[in-house]
């Protein structure tokens, strides 16, 4: 097979044998981010592992890269070993020794830098400080993604 032509994200393949011959289409279902700053790492915490990987292939596929724990204990490894840490994406409740707003509590207190935005099926907590954000699930990803860049371009 040979790729003759690329228009867009259309891309026109065909070979040898003309019955073979036939067009692919690749959709993209979230706009592009751009400009991300450099190091944009970002880590998903969500004890459901189908969430954990919706949350982490929205960010992959908006150029960011992604660290995926399924407690806290374990987001809060990635952060005392990793400096390039730009944001907390995290689920509120979760088993373990802390929930997703105690682990949003303790990451902002350590790294104050790093942009904290919390997710949940529950209503909001009521002790959040007034600089994370926060979405219901379901959320939109576009939401979600803008005010990601917003905070690693902010705060990096």
């Amino acid at each position: 097979m040979a790729l003759t032509g690329r228009t867009g994200t259309c891309f026109r393949v065909s070979s040898d044998d003309r019955a073979n011959y036939g067009t692919i289409v690749i959709r993209n279902s979230l706009p592009p981010v751009t400009e991300l700053p450099p190091n944009a790492l970002i880590v998903v915490v969500d004890d459901d592992v189908f969430e954990r990987m919706g949350a982490s292939d929205m960010f992959l596929d908006a150029g960011y890269q992604v660290l995926e724990a399924g407690n806290a204990d374990e987001a809060l490894r990635f952060f005392e070993t990793n400096a390039d840490v730009r944001l907390l994406f995290t689920d509120v409740s979760m088993p373990g020794s802390m929930s997703g707003s105690d682990l949003a509590h303790q990451v902002a207190e350590r790294w104050p830098r790093v942009g904290i935005i919390i997710a949940s099926g529950r209503p909001r907590p009521c002790k959040l400080p007034s600089n994370m954000l926060f979405h219901d699930k379901p959320y939109e990803p576009v939401a979600v993604l803008r005010q990601a860049r917003e905070m690693t371009t902010q705060l990096g």
